[in-house]
């Protein structure tokens, strides 16, 4: 995810990491059930959130498109 600046981008790191824990909204169930994060960073104005999926035909592309709002902006 790129944003504005480095200010943002940090910002934003600790606000999307949160984001993975806890209840997938639009999705029932949890984000733990689909991945685990395997990383995160801020770099410049980049965040970037490295994610597993426990299983190699996990849908979770479709997942993180639908309803979440772990890739939102405003």
């Amino acid at each position: 995810m790129r944003f504005d600046g480095v200010a943002t981008a940090t910002d934003q790191l600790a606000v999307r990491t949160a984001l993975t824990d806890g209840d997938a909204p639009a999705q029932g169930g949890t984000w733990e059930e689909r991945f685990t994060v395997e990383s995160a960073s801020a770099d410049d104005s980049s965040v970037q959130l490295r994610l597993l999926a426990p299983e190699r035909d996990a849908q979770l592309l479709s997942d993180l498109g639908t309803g979440g709002l772990l890739f939102a902006s405003c």
